[in-house]
């Protein structure tokens, strides 16, 4: 699978959240492509990227106001919206979310609309969106039906993009992303994903919990496939036949308890640390207990993206950038 990144040159790209996990990754990656990057966050707290090629330029804003989207959106030729509210079951605001997740890409897309300006718009998307699917491998055919109100709000966005395509000519695509682990370029927040976590708590405490859903089937995908695919997705966008959203991942089944021992195998084998896996008890609701996973052969198809990076290369890689940290 080759990537020509030598399209992104002398573009201007927009990345919103681009000091969080997912965006900072994405920095890296087209550091080394001469180009204009706008990064937009609410924080200022930017790590620089040595001898980059590309010319970043950070930006404090919030997405939820149409004034800066207008500050930002001025001569964009792509547009990589990872910015959003996570998940939060103990303190979930559902207006506040809905703001994030939602207004905020209205707000783009009104921009947009006013202005004449047609950027590709890469959004990223959940696979939760899929709902409580029960041992069933999801893919494009299926019903999209929200058991959750974050995953709802995810939802419509992607309706709300997929109506400015039709009917205002502005390019975009939903990525549906799994659950991503790996090492990003924000030291503080690479443990707010499930799979980091697990692993960091292995190496510094020597102790994986497991829980009750230990047999559920989940999708993990490392952070370099996933920038792989979100930029592949931009390229590809008008190539695409007219689909308004795609999921991705390794395309493998696995369980909790089979990923946590692999975890385990790998820690205790390639680095000396002794790992015990132990169960807990605590009472799950219904989100966890969710049992699916995701098809990527609709997106494999039409771009030629598949994952590279291995379940025990990734656990690896991540081991060892942990201990380094």
């Amino acid at each position: 699978m080759q990537i020509e990144l030598d399209k992104f040159i002398n573009k201007k790209i927009l990345i919103t959240g681009g000091t969080g996990y997912l965006g900072t990754g994405l920095c890296k990656k087209i550091s080394n492509i001469d180009c204009e990057v706008l990064v937009l966050s609410r924080h200022s707290n930017q790590k620089k990227i040595i001898g980059s090629k590309a010319n970043f330029k950070y930006i404090v804003g919030d997405i939820v106001r149409v004034d800066t989207w207008k500050v930002v959106l001025k001569d964009v030729d792509y547009v990589f919206h990872l910015a959003g509210m996570e998940f939060d079951r103990n303190n979930f605001n559902h207006l506040k979310n809905l703001e994030v997740n939602f207004t905020s890409v209205v707000n783009m897309l009104k921009t947009c609309e006013e202005f004449k300006y047609k950027p590709v718009i890469i959004f990223s998307s959940s696979s939760n969106v899929a709902g409580g699917v029960i041992n069933h491998t999801v893919s494009e055919k299926d019903l999209s039906s929200p058991n959750s109100v974050w995953s709802l709000h995810k939802l419509i966005a992607e309706q709300y993009l997929d109506y400015y395509k039709r009917n205002e000519a502005i390019p975009s695509v939903s990525i549906r992303l799994p659950n991503i682990y790996g090492i990003s370029g924000n030291d503080k927040l690479n443990t707010n994903v499930v799979l980091n976590k697990v692993i960091y708590n292995a190496i510094t405490s020597g102790k994986i919990n497991l829980y009750g859903n230990r047999k559920c089937i989940r999708d993990f995908l490392h952070i370099d496939d996933v920038i792989d695919a979100l930029l592949l997705a931009a390229l590809k966008v008008q190539k695409l036949n007219g689909r308004s959203y795609f999921y991705i991942s390794d395309g493998k089944k696995r369980t909790f308890e089979d990923i946590w021992r692999r975890v385990k195998e790998t820690a205790e084998n390639n680095f000396s640390i002794k790992v015990d896996i132990e169960f807990n008890n605590q009472i799950l609701d219904s989100l966890d207990k969710r049992s699916f996973c995701v098809s990527p052969l609709n997106f494999h198809q039409q771009t030629g993206w598949k994952s590279i990076v291995t379940l025990d290369d990734g656990i690896k890689r991540t081991i060892s950038k942990v201990l380094k940290i």
